[in-house]
């Protein structure tokens, strides 16, 4: 059984022939970088290129394919790239300002980039309507996705958006049902999942 049909099965609620096991392949089934790094030394995996951190908030990376094959990871992950008009920048405060305008700070010896700036905490409808939100249908997020999948097509792939808990954040500790809300009205959540699915 090919880890995909593994996956399949257990999704269509049919018992493959072992439980399916992922690592990596969304945002919150991924490795942080420190923890990666300790995982190899463990595993007595020699990193043959550089660590690839593909969701900069959490630090999380993308685990080299001998780290997956030797735990018999039935999943591979497709991220999509950044915007063509966004690219992270550093501060010498240790912070970044995300394709959603929220400034994320990392202590010196944490693990993550934490939101301290809440774009839309006091906002108003109006303000909504204005704000400058990422463009989901970006070209650039999409370039080679296809020629990445290829090779893994055995595996079960996922490519994964979560822009719900980013309203969270945009919205400071308010709720966020407004900012979703919005986001329905506008349809822009149809344009996110109309181009991720």
């Amino acid at each position: 059984m090919t880890p995909k049909q593994r996956v399949l099965m257990a999704l269509n609620h049919k018992e493959p022939d072992r439980v399916p096991v992922d690592l990596g392949s969304t945002n919150v089934t991924s490795i942080n970088v420190d923890s990666y790094k300790k995982l190899c030394s463990y595993l007595g995996v020699t990193l043959s290129e550089e660590i690839k951190i593909v969701e900069r908030a959490q630090q999380i990376v993308t685990p080299e394919e001998t780290v997956l094959q030797s735990l018999c990871i039935d999943t591979r992950s497709v991220w999509l790239k950044r915007p063509k008009n966004w690219e992270i920048s550093l501060r010498e405060d240790n912070s970044y300002i995300d394709e959603w305008g929220i400034t994320r700070r990392k202590s010196y010896d944490g693990l993550y980039f934490d939101p301290v700036v809440f774009p839309l905490k006091e906002s108003e409808i109006e303000d909504l309507r204005t704000y400058s939100w990422p463009d989901p249908g970006d070209s650039e997020r999409f370039k080679g996705l296809k020629e990445k999948t290829k090779p893994i097509d055995l595996f079960a792939a996922t490519l994964i958006e979560n822009y719900e808990l980013t309203c969270v954040i945009l919205n400071g500790t308010k709720s966020s049902s407004r900012i979703l809300n919005y986001f329905k009205s506008t349809k822009l959540e149809d344009k996110i999942y109309t181009k991720i699915i």
